[in-house]
């Protein structure tokens, strides 16, 4: 809740957005667009069910994923190669840190 009280857009706010409806998305931009003095904390929760609703968690959580997967190839494709370090295994294990986050 204080992210979005703060104002702050993240990919859950924009795949809401992508897959609210017109109306929703009005009630969406209309919050935003007052300050963070006016902004209600009813819209908040409103926004969030909606979030739940269209299962921008998952989409992001997939989305991370993907990214994820994506790194580690590349990680193996640029340093598959060196030998076993500390160094190593700390940038490898940045990906996995990462998805803990999500």
């Amino acid at each position: 809740e204080g992210d979005l009280l703060e104002g702050k857009r993240s990919m859950l706010l924009v795949h809401l957005w992508n897959q609210a409806t017109a109306s929703e998305r009005e009630r969406i931009d209309a919050f935003f667009d007052t300050s963070r003095a006016e902004r209600q904390i009813e819209t908040v929760r409103w926004i969030r069910k909606q979030m739940d609703r269209y299962d921008c968690v998952d989409y992001v959580r997939q989305f991370a994923h993907g990214l994820a997967g994506a790194a580690a190839n590349e990680f193996d494709l640029v340093f598959g190669g060196l030998k076993p370090s500390d160094d190593k295994d700390f940038v490898e294990g940045l990906v996995t840190w990462v998805l803990e986050r999500v």
